[in-house]
């Protein structure tokens, strides 16, 4: 068996990231005496160096509107270098999350995550929800986060039109399949996980994680999206782990 894994959460939005996000965070000392190490470079718990570094440079999505710099050449240097350290950790297991990661479209894309990886085996995990509840709920938190709710151009990650490519889940799915495998993504429903429990819990579950030293961190931030802050300014979209 292959002890050297790699657990990637790629979202969607509005599907209970922030709430596993915050998890992870709380959990990272308990994971890591457990031999899994969170790899997390913004204090919501999220992966941006790894989103940045995977989806196409032309479109901007929302953490690259807040922060320019993020493509740079020197700070995709410096990112990728830190990615690396991160992934080649000694730590039979890391994981990974941001919801950014489900913009990817192209293989191009997917294949700058795998080398990133080199040499550990790979589950993707994905929660997809009803399309038109998706974009209802996208385009919400985009007039929330100051950004217009639609756009008319076919590539914007604005774009919540019925046609979107947002809603194109099978060509995501697609991609992240032919690099790392079809058994290799796990896709779970976020509708049906929401009727039967905690999105969070089953999260947790399907990734094998183990069970916190304080379970409750499972269920407390369930709902933290509704009490989020608003948008971070520029200044705090920063490379770098956790104090």
């Amino acid at each position: 068996m292959n002890r050297r894994e790699a657990i990637l959460h790629i979202g969607t939005h509005k599907t209970g990231t922030t709430a596993f996000q915050a998890a992870l965070r709380r959990s990272r000392e308990s994971l890591r005496a457990a031999g899994v190490h969170v790899v997390a470079d913004m204090e919501s718990g999220q992966c941006l160096s790894l989103a940045n570094e995977a989806v196409r440079e032309t479109l901007i999505f929302p953490a690259r509107t807040g922060n320019p710099d993020l493509l740079l050449p020197e700070a995709r240097r410096y990112a990728r270098r830190w990615l690396r350290e991160q992934f080649a950790s000694e730590h039979p297991r890391v994981i990974a999350s941001h919801e950014a990661l489900s913009f990817v479209r192209t293989e191009a894309e997917v294949r700058r995550i795998k080398r990133l990886m080199a040499g550990r085996r790979v589950t993707v995990i994905v929660v997809l929800r009803d399309p038109v509840a998706y974009a209802r709920s996208f385009a919400e938190q985009l007039a929330s986060m100051g950004f217009a709710s639609e756009s008319r151009y076919a590539s914007s990650f604005m774009n919540v039109s019925p046609r979107s490519w947002l809603l194109d889940t099978d060509r995501l799915l697609a991609v992240y399949r032919r690099v790392f495998g079809r058994r290799s993504v796990i896709v779970l429903d976020y509708d049906e996980v929401r009727r039967s429990g905690s999105v969070t819990r089953t999260l947790w579950e399907v990734a094998g994680l183990p069970v916190p030293e304080d379970p409750s961190v499972l269920d407390a931030w369930e709902n933290v999206s509704a009490a989020k802050p608003p948008h971070p300014p520029a200044r705090r979209w920063a490379h770098r782990e956790w104090e």
